[in-house]
């Protein structure tokens, strides 16, 4: 696993000034890529218990210490933002179970940080729903798939595309837009980690 955490203190310094406890989130996006050593983050995205994040949001909506995202979310800094919520539905996993169940998150430097194929299937779900669809996410099933080999407990009964005929043709054809992808010359290998 990756040593390299960017944002480390100033998503400390956020915890300590909300009174944030870190049993009661867990960090997603980005993060579990850079701790499998795929690429680098360029923030952290958190994944807040739905009611203390309910309770968070109408403190700062009402005093404007932090930006509040459509009721949602909270963008605490440029680089450290708590989501809008219910971000794994697509495996059928609620904030609150991402948070409680220790099969959805490992520790890493004392945080809980999403599991990589809870993102993996997040990243493919996207890939298949064009009004979703960024390159980076393609780019980043690619890079997965690259790691997937290495990965000592990888866990396929947490794979969303293992559901349906249809889910996994559409996975089917992202895994293979992506390597094809992987392939090209690349505008974001700032994304890679080189070893």
């Amino acid at each position: 696993m990756s040593k390299y955490f960017k944002h480390y203190h100033q998503l400390n310094d956020i915890l300590n000034e909300i009174g944030l406890s870190r049993e009661d989130f867990c960090i997603i996006g980005g993060t579990a890529l850079n701790a499998e050593n795929i690429r680098i983050h360029d923030d952290i995205d958190l994944c807040i218990r739905p009611k203390i994040k309910k309770a968070l949001i109408e403190k700062y909506k009402a005093n404007g210490k932090y930006h509040i995202l459509e009721n949602t979310a909270i963008k605490f800094t440029k680089s450290v933002e708590a989501n809008k919520g219910n971000v794994f539905s697509v495996v059928n996993i609620s904030d609150d179970e991402l948070i409680e169940n220790e099969n959805y998150h490992f520790i890493y430097n004392g945080f809980k940080v999403v599991k990589l194929e809870l993102m993996y299937s997040k990243k493919i779900h996207r890939c298949t729903r064009l009004e979703l669809f960024r390159f980076k996410d393609l780019y980043d099933v690619y890079l997965i798939q690259k790691k997937i080999p290495s990965i000592e407990n990888w866990d396929s009964s947490l794979l969303m595309y293992q559901n349906s005929s249809k889910e996994r043709l559409l996975a089917q054809l992202v895994l293979t837009l992506a390597k094809f992808y992987g392939k090209l010359p690349q505008p974001i290998n700032r994304y890679k980690i080189d070893a």
